[in-house]
């Protein structure tokens, strides 16, 4: 005898034992509904394991050959933008700090069978030259997945309002004169700066801290917390700004400290984590810290 299945079902709708999901197939036990698990052949980098899970952390270009077609956790992590710096010391020339790289995470996603490529973004240089600009981290990569580089720093230029943080990830730290920072895409915004201080860099998980008081830097914003790897370690911090007086910590997750009359410290590798803001002259921004891709694949 033939089923009569309701037409023009929506997805989830049921008929006696069956269930729509695109098409009628009988319903299963929620307890045999564990979707497919991928199964790898081949990395180039070597797995540690979280009890039967296997986890593949690439610290840079690499790839992943699926024999079997599947789901995995996949976490990626985008180069942190470099730091900024001032231009000269008569207008108190202070930089703001990287933002850091875009944090993304996905559970079950769907990896087909085959060669894929992984792709870690690098982080952006640190302004380094008065009258330059930092750079931005560039981007990391699995298939359709894409975290995005980090934003640098502004520079102060000679009082101008003319050169906001660097749009990314997390946005750069604003420079002393600068009060608007540039948009977050998978993160948050930099903070504003003041005389003699730069804004922090955007983190993944809270935005750029503004310059407290003239002369003190802002914080970098902090970065999020994952446990891929079977611990938990926190990423994507933003750089601090830097301060005449102070610098701003980096925020935590690898975000390099600010620097007063010094340089910016360089955001940590493989984190994210955008560079702190430099002085002027000869004391540059921090670099931002290279990116990461993790794949997990649970048994």
């Amino acid at each position: 005898m033939a089923l009569n299945f309701p037409t023009s079902p929506s997805y989830g709708d049921t008929y006696g034992q069956y269930v729509y999901d695109g098409a009628w197939q009988l319903d299963r036990p929620s307890s045999d509904k564990t979707p497919t698990i991928a199964v790898v052949s081949g990395a180039s980098v070597t797995p540690s394991y979280d009890g039967t899970a296997a986890v593949y952390s690439f610290t840079s270009d690499g790839n992943i050959i699926i024999e079997s077609a599947g789901y995995a956790d996949v976490l990626l992590v985008g180069g942190g933008g470099g730091g900024g710096m001032g231009r000269n010391q008569a207008n108190y020339g202070n930089g703001g700090g990287g933002g850091a790289g875009g944090h993304l995470y996905v559970e079950n996603f769907y990896i087909a069978s085959g060669s894929h490529s992984v792709t870690i973004g690098t982080g952006g240089a640190g302004q380094s030259v008065a009258g330059g600009l930092s750079s931005n981290g560039t981007n990391s990569s699995l298939l359709s997945l894409i975290a995005i580089g980090g934003g640098g720093g502004a520079r102060e230029d000679n009082g101008y309002v003319n050169n906001p943080s660097a749009s990314g990830g997390s946005s750069g730290g604003c420079g002393p004169f600068n009060t608007t920072p540039g948009s977050a895409y998978q993160g948050n915004v930099g903070g504003t700066g003041l005389t003699g201080a730069g804004g922090g860099g955007g983190g993944a998980g809270a935005v750029g801290g503004n310059a407290p008081i003239g002369y003190d830097g802002g914080v970098g914003g902090a970065g999020v917390a994952n446990s891929i790897t079977g611990s938990s370690i926190t990423r994507a911090g933003g750089g601090g700004g830097s301060g005449q007086n102070n610098g701003g910590a980096g925020g935590s997750g690898g975000g390099g400290a600010g620097g007063t009359t010094t340089a910016g410290t360089s955001g940590n590798a493989n984190t994210g984590g955008g560079g702190g803001g430099g002085w002027w002259n000869s004391a540059g921004g921090g670099d931002g810290g290279s990116g990461i891709v993790i794949v997990r694949i649970n048994s």
